[in-house]
C-alpha cells in the first residue's frame, strides 16, 4: 500500500487521502484523549491551592 504510493507520485493525493482516512478514527481518538488529559492537567493546576506561594 505505502510502497505503491511512493512510486505513483501521480496518485499522490490520491494516495494521502486514503492514509489519512485510513487513520482518521485512530488520530481523533488520540487528539481526543491528549485534548481531555491536558484539560485535566490544567484543571487540577488552576483548582488546588499553591503551596509555594
Amino acid at each position: 500500500m505505502v510502497s505503491k504510493c511512493v512510486l505513483g507520485t501521480r496518485n499522490y493525493m490520491g494516495c494521502l487521502k486514503v492514509l489519512v482516512l485510513s487513520n482518521y478514527a485512530s488520530l481523533c481518538r488520540l487528539l481526543e484523549i491528549h485534548l481531555f488529559y491536558s484539560h485535566s492537567a490544567w484543571m487540577l493546576l488552576f483548582t488546588f491551592p499553591r503551596k509555594d506561594v
